[in-house]
C-alpha cells in the first residue's frame, strides 16, 4: 500500500552556479524564541471517498501528526460518516500556544466538514459528511501529490496513483535527472470509477507541496494538466542512511481483513528532504503470498521493505528490508459454563461452554464436545478441550481453566426394614443389625428420648448403647451413614405410629428398675450381710427362694482383681471354703452375685443381689 504523505518543501535560492544553498530545519538548535504555528490549513488528508485509504499521518515544517478514525476501516466504504481525531506535535521552535479555537482547517475539505479543537490544543476532531452509495462522484482530491519539483540530481516521477485516479507525467526537457533548468510537467489524468472530472472547473488541480512560482493550469473537466516550475535548486543530495524507518504495530491477529505494520521515518528525518515511500510485503516459506504493496492478509511471517523516490537532502533508496510483520491465528477462548456437577456414581452430563472472541466470518464455528479429568471419587475436576474444534485454521482454542466440574456426595440410600430391638437392660438397649443397602454403605444408629431426629442425635455403627436411665422411654433410630461418596440417609424409626416426618415408624422402649429387695435364699444372709466361711469347715450351699419364677437363675464368684472363680446357673449353688483359701496366706474377700430375668427377649428385666464372702483361717 502506498504511503504517499506530501508537505510544504523548504526551497532554495540558487546563490551562484557553484555555491550551494540548504534548507534549514525547523528544528535547528540555532537559538530564537518560540513561533506560534501558522500552517494552520492542515495538509494531506484526504476527505473520504468510496473505496479510498485513510491517511494515517502528516508531516509540516512546523509539526507532525497521527490520524485515527472511526469507524476504522482499511478502505472507506458507502454511506458512513468518518471522524478523524488528528493529534499534532508541534517541532521546535513552534509551539501550539496562541492557536485559537476553532483555527485550524482542513485542505481541500469538502461543503459539510466540522473541525473543533479547544485553544492551544494539538487535539483536532474532523467530522466529514457521509460517503456516498457509489454512484458518479465528483473528483475532490484537487493537491495532487506525488509529484516532487525539480531539484538538481533528483530522477523525474513519471507516474502517480491515489483512490480517485491515476496519472503519467511526461517532463519538458526529457532529463533523467533534473538540471538547473526550468521544467514544464505534463500531466494525464484516468479517473477511477465511481468519480468523474465533469464539474471541475479550470485551474482548479494545485501541486501538493509545490514551490513558491509554480503554475498550474488546465481546461474545466479536462484531464490533462500542465505544470511550470520554477528553476531547479542546486542540491547535493545524499545516501538515505540504513536506519531511517521505525516499524512498529508489527504483530496482528488475524480479522479477515488486510494488515500492515505502521512504518514511519524516524524523528530527524522528514518526507521532504527523503521522499515519499511505498511499503511491501513479501510472504516467507509458509505462505504464497508475493512481493506486494498490497497488505497481507493471511497468518504467516511478511517481511517488510521500503523505496523512497529521494527528496530534498536524500536520493532515492532503492528497495530494502526494515523489519518484520507478524499475522497470528485469532484466539477463541472456550468457557465451560460453571455450576456443571453430577452426584456420585451418576453419568457424566452433557459439558456445555461458551466461546470468547470474535469469529472473522458468521460461518465460522466451534464444535465438539469438552471432556474433563478422569476420576469418579467425590471431588472437583478440570475440563479439557476433548473433540472442540474450530472449523478454520486461522484460529486457535484456548480454555478457561479456572472454571471447574464437581462430583457432589450422592444421597444416602433407605434402609429395607425398620430398626428393632434385640435386648434390653435397665440401662442399655441393644438393637437388631439392620442389612447395609449397599457395598458402598454401613448403616448407623442412634436413640433419643424424643420422637423426632435432631442434630444432636449421637450415631454409631455398635448395636448396644450403654448409661441409658432406668425406667425412661427411648426412640429408636437408624440409617445409612455418611461416607466419602453418599450422604447421610434418611432415618427410619422402630414400628409402631407414624409421625410428620415421612414414613418413618416409631418404637418406644422403656427400661425397668433394679429390684434387689425382692430376692430371699435359704438359709437367710447374716445380718451383716456378709457370708463368713472358715477354713477347714463345712460347706454352705445357698439355694434362691421362688426360683422357679424367673427366667433364668446365674451365681458368679469372683476375687475382687480376677475373673470369676464358680459360675452356677441353677437354683443352688455349693460354697467350699477351702476352694477360696487355696493359694492364699490371708484372709481375702470375694464377691457372690446372682443374677436373675424375668421375661423374655427383647423385653428382659435384670434382677441382681451381690454379697460379700469373707473366709476365715
Amino acid at each position: 500500500m502506498k504511503r504517499l504523505i506530501r508537505t510544504g518543501l523548504c526551497f532554495f535560492a540558487i546563490l551562484s552556479v557553484l555555491a550551494f544553498s540548504f534548507c534549514k530545519s525547523p528544528t535547528s538548535s540555532d537559538p530564537q524564541s518560540d513561533e506560534a504555528i501558522t500552517i494552520l490549513a492542515i495538509p494531506d488528508i484526504q476527505a473520504p471517498a468510496v473505496g479510498g485509504v485513510p491517511v494515517t499521518s502528516i508531516v509540516t515544517d512546523q509539526y507532525t501528526g497521527t490520524v485515527t478514525w472511526s469507524p476504522d476501516h482499511n478502505f472507506f466504504q458507502a454511506e458512513e460518516e468518518y471522524t478523524a481525531t488528528i493529534t499534532l506535535k508541534a517541532k521546535a521552535p513552534y509551539t501550539l500556544a496562541g492557536v485559537n479555537a476553532d483555527s485550524f482547517t482542513i485542505a481541500g475539505a469538502p461543503a459539510g466538514t466540522t473541525i473543533t479543537h479547544a485553544a492551544g490544543s494539538g487535539v483536532i476532531t474532523v467530522v466529514f459528511p457521509i460517503t456516498s452509495t457509489g454512484e458518479d462522484e465528483l473528483i475532490t482530491l484537487l493537491a495532487i501529490p506525488g509529484i516532487q519539483a525539480p531539484a538538481i540530481g533528483r530522477n523525474p516521477v513519471t507516474s502517480i496513483e491515489t483512490h480517485e485516479y491515476k496519472g503519467t507525467i511526461t517532463w519538458s526537457p526529457a532529463h533523467d535527472t533534473f538540471q538547473a533548468v526550468e521544467y514544464t510537467a505534463t500531466i494525464t489524468l484516468t479517473v477511477k470509477t465511481p468519480y468523474t472530472l465533469a464539474g471541475v472547473k479550470a485551474n482548479s488541480f494545485t501541486i501538493a507541496g509545490a514551490p513558491e512560482g509554480t503554475t498550474v493550469t488546465h481546461a474545466a473537466g479536462s484531464n490533462i494538466i500542465t505544470v511550470v516550475f520554477p528553476i531547479a535548486s542546486t542540491v547535493i543530495l545524499i545516501p538515505l542512511p540504513t536506519n531511517s524507518f521505525t516499524v512498529t504495530n508489527d504483530i496482528k491477529a488475524y480479522n479477515g481483513r488486510e494488515q500492515g505494520a505502521s512504518v514511519a521515518y524516524i524523528e530527524g528525518i522528514t518526507e521532504e528532504e527523503a521522499g515519499e515511500f511505498l511499503v511491501y510485503y513479501s510472504g516467507d516459506t509458509n505462505t504464497d503470498y508475493l512481493e506486494s504493496e498490497i497488505e497481507p492478509i493471511y497468518i504467516g511471517i511478511y517481511d517488510i521493505s521500503v523505496e523512497t523516490n529521494g527528496g530534498l537532502k536524500y536520493l532515492p533508496l532503492e528497495k530494502k528490508k526494515i523489519g518484520t510483520l507478524t499475522i497470528t491465528a485469532r484466539t477463541l477462548t472456550i468457557i465451560p459454563a460453571s455450576g456443571q456437577k453430577k452426584e456420585y456414581n451418576q453419568s457424566d452430563p452433557v459439558f456445555t461452554y461458551t466461546v470468547d472472541g470474535e469469529y472473522v466470518e458468521a460461518e465460522d464455528r466451534v464444535s465438539g464436545a469438552l471432556t474433563r479429568q478422569e476420576g469418579e471419587a467425590v471431588g472437583t475436576y478440570n475440563f479439557l478441550i476433548g473433540s472442540v474444534s474450530v472449523n478454520k485454521d486461522y484460529y486457535i482454542l484456548g480454555l478457561d481453566t479456572s472454571v471447574k466440574f464437581t462430583i457432589e456426595k450422592a444421597g444416602g440410600a433407605a434402609l429395607a426394614g425398620d430398626p428393632t430391638t434385640a435386648l434390653r437392660t435397665s440401662t442399655s438397649i441393644t438393637i437388631n443389625e439392620i442389612p447395609k443397602p449397599s457395598s458402598e454403605q454401613t448403616v448407623e444408629y442412634a436413640i433419643q428420648e424424643t420422637d423426632t431426629i435432631d442434630a444432636s442425635a449421637a450415631w454409631q455403627t455398635g448395636l448396644t448403647f450403654t448409661g441409658l436411665k432406668s425406667g425412661t422411654s427411648y426412640y429408636i433410630f437408624a440409617r445409612s451413614a455418611e461416607n466419602n461418596n453418599y450422604k447421610a440417609g434418611p432415618p427410619r424409626m422402630g414400628s409402631g405410629s407414624t409421625l410428620s416426618i415421612g414414613d418413618v415408624a416409631i418404637m418406644t422402649i422403656t427400661l425397668g428398675p433394679i429390684q434387689d429387695e425382692t430376692l430371699t435364699f435359704t438359709p437367710d444372709l447374716p445380718s451383716s450381710g456378709i457370708l463368713v466361711l472358715t477354713r477347714g469347715g463345712p460347706t454352705v450351699t445357698l439355694t434362691l427362694s421362688d426360683a422357679g419364677s424367673y427366667s433364668s437363675v446365674k451365681w458368679t464368684v469372683q476375687k475382687p482383681t480376677e475373673d470369676s472363680l464358680i459360675t452356677e446357673t441353677s437354683a443352688s449353688i455349693t460354697l467350699d471354703p477351702d476352694v477360696f483359701w487355696s493359694g492364699y496366706s490371708m484372709t481375702t474377700i470375694h464377691y457372690l452375685t446372682v443374677t436373675v430375668t424375668i421375661g423374655t427377649a427383647p423385653d428382659i428385666v435384670p434382677y441382681s443381689k451381690i454379697i460379700p464372702i469373707s473366709v476365715e483361717p
